[in-house]
């Protein structure tokens, strides 16, 4: 019974990001997207409210859509990250940060920052007259340093 309630749930979420890693090298991100679903699926039923491993699921659901140059999407899949990773950040809007002073895990907050930053810049480069998303790359950018 207490392999099923605590060890499963941890052995089966890494699995399913093994898995989706071991398709991300094969270039094969619709299977990879799939495996990080059925890892958020099964985090959201194992873990109530914010959670760690909620959050873990969604950043790499976010870098694979970037590895496909869906920038937009990944960067939904950042924000709601770090709505996982923040305990009192609920903002939905991808322009907007959690203060630097809020808790949270600070290695994964800090990973999130950073695939968020560069997906902004690459926004940012296929629509240069959308400066806001360079501004925000750059505050990302600013957070990782402070």
């Amino acid at each position: 019974m207490l392999f099923n309630v605590l060890i499963l749930p941890f052995f089966t979420l890494k699995y399913s990001t093994e898995k989706a890693f071991w398709y991300i090298w094969q270039g094969d991100y619709a299977n990879a997207l799939a495996y990080y679903n059925k890892r958020l699926a099964l985090a959201d039923q194992k873990f109530t409210g914010k959670h760690y491993q909620k959050a873990v699921s969604l950043y790499k659901t976010g870098a694979v859509y970037a590895k496909q140059h869906k920038f937009d999407q990944a960067l939904q899949y950042y924000q709601q990250a770090i709505v996982q990773l923040v305990p009192d950040f609920n903002t939905k809007d991808i322009l907007t940060n959690p203060p630097l002073h809020a808790p949270g895990s600070e290695k994964e907050l800090l990973e999130v920052f950073l695939l968020k930053a560069e997906a902004l810049h690459e926004i940012y480069n296929q629509n240069p007259k959308e400066s806001y998303y360079l501004l925000s790359a750059i505050n990302n950018m600013k957070l990782l340093h402070n």
